[in-house]
């Protein structure tokens, strides 16, 4: 639901009996009727505004329409919608009591509009963005302990925020960490280095409640192999709690004379909004899109963070991830008990070559793709 935008609790709701229904709608057009979940991202200010008639509301709402909201993105904090949003969807980081608050909230509101017997999930940032702040100074390899020290105690209070819910409901919540190009944590290594060095340190049991949220793109990104990446997380004891389908661009240079090409059909990507991270094999990985195409040499292949329509194997000269999707969903259903999967195109509204009718249109379409790919 982050998709649409919504920085009050009207258009939160309005969001669901309006778009979602369409989604739904589009989707029962394409020979699809089965129920659907909502992925739902509830802003601060939002979050902290609502009072128990909101949440009566909004429970209703999704029971209205049939909505189950088993997963939360609880990764961008502020407006997600502003013009230019770049490095500030990493703040606060998680060594802020904010964040935590925020987080708190948000299992707050989960558990009531949850219906009993079902458990939850909610992503969350991989701790932040490497700045003067962390003394990364713009390196994720040099956040000093005292960082890493606040973020895993703030962890562990929800942690513990989580097991008392557990034990007094016997609802179980997830936070999930998410790791992201360029970002403290941004590899599988970078997690289980903290979850062995950090999380799991401090005590028992905390791994049942922190866990990890697997964004395909996001490892598409950073060059890791799908399978041997969710067969590690299970060998070092770290749970996923939620997946992420998403594709991302990619390019493969080649000696056929249209380079020019690919590189002028990649630069519609470079929009202002999103920070779009690059790997590429000249320059390794790159802050932006824009950075990698004006500053790097156009050979092997380049793949880029933004996420695009997960139905798509290919964007003319450019290709797509979509191939790791499938390679995840395997490894994940020998290596994994992961049972939340979440559609995570966000970039709908600055995708550039849009021909689908509507943006409900469109997350119809790859969902009917993932429920013929997958389901059984």
């Amino acid at each position: 639901m982050n998709v649409h935008p919504t920085m009050d609790f009207e258009g939160l709701c309005q969001n669901i009996e309006k778009k979602a229904v369409q989604v739904r709608r589009e989707l029962r057009n394409l020979g699809v009727d089965r129920p659907m979940g909502l992925g739902l991202w509830i802003p601060a200010d939002v979050a902290f505004s609502i009072g128990q008639a909101e949440l009566d509301r909004l429970r209703t709402v999704l029971e209205n329409n049939e909505f189950l909201a088993f997963t939360f993105n609880g990764f961008p904090y502020g407006n997600f919608h502003q013009a230019v949003v770049k490095k500030e969807v990493y703040k606060p980081t998680w060594a802020e009591a904010s964040r935590l608050e925020y987080t708190q909230r948000l299992i707050e509101i989960m558990h009531q509009v949850l219906p009993s017997g079902f458990d939850g999930s909610i992503s969350t940032l991989p701790l932040g963005w490497p700045d003067e702040s962390n003394d990364g100074a713009g390196s994720r390899t040099n956040a000093n302990d005292d960082f890493f020290r606040k973020c895993s105690e703030n962890l562990v209070a929800v942690s513990n925020s989580l097991n008392d819910l557990a034990e007094r409901s016997g609802r179980h919540i997830a936070i999930c960490i998410e790791p992201e190009p360029g970002c403290i944590l941004d590899t599988a290594d970078d997690m289980i280095r903290f979850f062995s060095d950090w999380i799991f340190q401090i005590g028992e049991g905390y791994g049942r409640y922190i866990k990890i949220c697997h964004d395909v793109c996001h490892s598409s990104v950073m060059r890791e192999n799908q399978v041997e990446v969710i067969e590690n997380y299970n060998k070092a004891g770290v749970e996923i709690g939620k997946v992420q389908v998403s594709a991302a661009p990619q390019v493969v240079f080649a000696d056929d004379g249209l380079n020019s090409e690919r590189l002028q059909q990649l630069a519609e990507f470079a929009e202002p909004k999103y920070l779009h991270q690059t790997s590429t094999d000249s320059d390794g990985l790159v802050e932006d899109l824009a950075l990698a195409l004006e500053n790097c040499q156009p050979t092997g292949r380049w793949v880029a963070h933004f996420h695009v329509p997960v139905f798509l194997p290919d964007l003319g000269l450019i290709e797509t991830t979509q191939n790791e999707i499938f390679d995840a969903v395997l490894a994940l259903q020998k290596y994994s008990a992961v049972q939340h999967f979440e559609i995570e195109t966000y970039a709908w509204n600055v995708f550039p070559q849009n021909t689908f009718d509507s943006v409900e249109a469109g997350i119809a379409q790859e969902l009917k793709w993932f429920f013929d790919s997958f389901a059984k």
